[in-house]
């Protein structure tokens, strides 16, 4: 029997492994999504690919899709995941909002808000109006 101690070590192992193996499928799936490798391997797209040939969920899979996608576009959200400073679930839930602008705050708030938080604020994000120059009358 494994003590407390061994325990631990071996789920903080598991963790470190799982984490870096969600870094490195957000980095292949950008270079499969940017050669079209997927195709040559006989898939139609690079989501029935990461179903299909990996057996990832659908879930799993849209969520590396979109985090890859994101990243091309804002680098930092790649490198928030390989510091360990974001996880991809959590960089998943900010794609639809971050920008090269606004990716400090966006970070800030990935890091540091519970998901329900973080939830709220890209929803608040997503229904706040564009700001719009007023009408002359």
């Amino acid at each position: 029997m494994h003590s407390i101690q061994q325990l631990h070590e071996r789920a903080l192992e598991a963790a470190r492994r799982f984490k870096q193996a969600e870094c490195d499928l957000v980095t292949i799936f950008q270079e499969l999504d940017q050669t079209k490798a997927f195709a040559r391997l006989g898939h139609a797209s690079l989501f029935e690919y990461g179903v299909k040939a990996l057996g990832l969920s659908e879930a799993n899979t849209y969520a590396f899709i979109q985090v890859a996608r994101k990243s091309r576009e804002v680098p930092a959200l790649m490198q928030a995941i390989q510091t360990g400073a974001l996880t991809v679930s959590k960089a998943k839930k900010i794609t639809s909002v971050i920008t090269r602008e606004d990716q400090e705050d966006w970070l800030a708030k990935a890091r540091t808000l519970s998901k329900a938080g973080l939830e709220k604020e890209v929803r608040e994000r997503i229904l706040k109006p564009t700001s719009t120059s007023a009408r002359s009358t």
